[in-house]
């Protein structure tokens, strides 16, 4: 299992491909949660710099 300083290691495409597949994921159930997005938005801020959701 990767922690966040591993995957800061990472290419930024690879993240960003991280990212983009946990929306999709999110998204698959046709409703957006609130502590979702909030999850996901913590991680693109620690990984990206920027909220994404």
């Amino acid at each position: 299992m990767r922690t966040c300083d591993d995957l800061r290691s990472c290419p930024p495409h690879q993240i960003s491909s991280l990212i983009t597949a946990a929306v999709a994921v999110m998204d698959a159930d046709g409703a957006r949660h609130q502590e979702e997005v909030e999850l996901i938005n913590q991680l693109s801020e620690e990984l990206l710099g920027m909220p994404v959701a």
